[in-house]
């Protein structure tokens, strides 16, 4: 009777036993496996094969479930196809699975988050762009100031002015040398009624980037705001002297010409604007408001 105990004791142990063996052959088998579908589909990406190498990294990850590297790089790849959306649950898998794998790919990520939330600017969903931008922002380098200029941007867009101010400021302080970012930071401030710290963004900007028509044209209006009327007409007129043949100048002139109801003037831009565009409906409208009262 012992004797039979003991066979039993043995043969389950050895049954056990071999269980394991066959289970760590096959998780190394499928490790492998797996690997070398990784390493395949990397090959077809590096001769910028994409949409082959996911069917290799899809079949990577079919086969082991838990390789963050075959995520990683079907989300690279995908990246590279613009599919961002994708992309981003790619790198949230890889992530999950590996949080210190996120160190070898940070510039890809910050990148993938921002245009995801670019892309949800599209449809003016601010509020669920901002998450991804915290999400971008965490993966950011040391001169990556896009995500902190897009969160400003974002809370410009849904009227929180005081923040958008701080965020510009973030990205200020990453790149002091766009001078788009001063020009939106110049917008908030304006809506604050801050409109000398306003005034010296503009300013800045144009330090920045002289040859920019639009920024003449930012500060001619931020000054028609401080009811500096003659030195905002003297600011469009330096934007000519850049273009003499700019339609926007001409016609932002005559918008401010007209608030101050200067209409002989205003109608003189309006008309040299039209020369310009002889087709333009909103200025062939305002040069016919003022028609009305010569």
């Amino acid at each position: 009777m012992k004797r039979k105990m003991w066979v039993i004791i043995i043969s389950v142990v050895l049954f056990l036993a071999i269980a394991v063996v066959s289970l760590i052959y096959l998780l190394c088998f499928s490790n492998g496996a797996s690997n070398v579908y990784t390493d395949k589909g990397k090959e077809f990406c590096k001769s910028e094969q994409y949409n082959e190498g996911i069917k290799c990294f899809n079949q990577a990850i079919k086969i082991n479930s838990k390789n963050a590297s075959a995520y990683y790089n079907k989300g690279q790849a995908l990246y590279c196809l613009e599919k961002y959306d994708e992309a981003v649950e790619c790198f949230d898998k890889a992530i999950s699975i590996d949080k210190k794998a996120a160190v070898e790919f940070t510039d890809v990520l910050m990148y993938s988050y921002n245009e995801k939330a670019l892309d949800l600017f599209k449809f003016e969903k601010y509020k669920e762009a901002i998450k991804w931008l915290d999400k971008a922002i965490k993966f950011a380098g040391e001169n990556d100031y896009e995500p902190y200029y897009n969160k400003g941007l974002a809370y410009f867009n849904i009227g929180l002015n005081k923040e958008a101010i701080i965020w510009f400021d973030e990205a200020i302080a990453k790149n002091p040398k766009d001078p788009y970012t001063y020009s939106l930071k110049a917008d908030a401030l304006r809506e604050e009624h801050r409109y000398d710290e306003a005034l010296e963004c503009c300013d800045k900007a144009l330090e920045l980037k002289p040859e920019d028509i639009g920024l003449y044209i930012d500060k001619g209006w931020m000054l028609y705001y401080m009811s500096r009327h003659e030195e905002a007409q003297n600011c469009f007129d330096e934007g000519l002297k850049i273009d003499p043949n700019s339609f926007e100048v001409y016609y932002n002139k005559g918008l401010t010409l007209t608030m101050i109801l200067k209409l002989d003037e205003a109608r003189a831009a309006f008309e040299k604007a039209l020369k310009i565009k002889p087709n333009s409906s909103i200025a062939k409208e305002q040069l016919e408001m003022l028609n009305k009262y010569k």
